[in-house]
C-alpha cells in the first residue's frame, strides 16, 4: 500500500527538497506538496494522509507567525488524524516542548535541515506504520477482531 505524505512549506526550494527526500525514502510514496494552509486542509480532507511534514512559519509577512502550529491543531481536530504523525520543520527556537507535548508530533527538524534527519524521521514513521499494520493483521487472524 502506498504511503501518503502531505508537505506544507511556503519556501518552494525547501518544499521541493522535502518532497525529494520523502521519495528517496519511499519512491512509491504519494507526496502532496503545498505551500499554504488552505491547500493543505483541502488535501487532508480529500485524501487520507499517513505523515504530515509542516513548516511552523508559513507566512513570513506576519511577525511571530506560527500558522503551521495552527494547522497542526486543525489536523488534530479531525478524528482520523488524532494520532497521525506530524514532523515540524522550522527555523524557530523553543517550540519543541509544545510540539511534542501538546500536539504529539513525531519529530522536529530545525532549519537549515539535514537531509539525513528528515529521511530518518520519515523512514521511522513508515517502519512504525508497517509494524502497526502487521500487528493488526496478526490480531485479526488470531482473534477475528480488528484493532
Amino acid at each position: 500500500m502506498d504511503k501518503t505524505v502531505l508537505i506544507v512549506e511556503d519556501c518552494r526550494p525547501q518544499l521541493a527538497m522535502l518532497e525529494k527526500l520523502v521519495l528517496e525514502v519511499n519512491p512509491e510514496a504519494k507526496v502532496f506538496p503545498v505551500d499554504n494552509i488552505d491547500a493543505a486542509y483541502a488535501v487532508m480532507l480529500k485524501r487520507t494522509i499517513d505523515v504530515f511534514i509542516i513548516d511552523i512559519i508559513l507566512d513570513t509577512t506576519k511577525p511571530g507567525d506560527t500558522s503551521g502550529i495552527e494547522l497542526a491543531k486543525r489536523i488534530r481536530e479531525v478524528e482520523k488524524y488524532m494520532l497521525a504523525p506530524i514532523i515540524f520543520v522550522t527555523s524557530m527556537e523553543d517550540t519543541t516542548k509544545y510540539a511534542y507535548t501538546d500536539l504529539n508530533c513525531l519529530g522536529y527538524v530545525e532549519k537549515p535541515f539535514s537531509p539525513e534527519d528528515v529521511k530518518g524521521l520519515v523512514k521511522r514513521r513508515f517502519i512504525i506504520q508497517r509494524i502497526r499494520e502487521a500487528t493488526r493483521q496478526s490480531v485479526l487472524e488470531r482473534t477475528g477482531y480488528f484493532i
